[in-house]
């Protein structure tokens, strides 16, 4: 787990869970073990993943989606 606990908020970095070890409670553990350990804090994930990768989970551990999402852009520079 990566964060950043300088701020008001908290901000989360980095989730990780070894895929043999997912859809087994330990993404879940973890979240209630870093909401437990800043209480009252708002938490928050970086919008650092593609959209739509980490939804299911999310809703499953009971967080909400921000209204600031990512936006992906491009420019043609020939």
């Amino acid at each position: 787990m990566l964060l950043d606990d300088s701020g008001k908020d908290i901000r989360l970095f980095g989730l990780a869970v070894d895929p043999a070890r997912r859809r087994q409670g330990f993404g879940r553990s973890l979240t209630d073990a870093l909401a437990a350990r800043y209480p009252g804090r708002r938490l928050f994930i970086i919008e650092n993943v593609p959209e739509g990768l980490l939804d299911r989970f999310m809703r499953r551990i009971g967080w909400r989606k921000s209204t600031l999402t990512q936006s992906e852009m491009a420019i043609d520079l020939t």
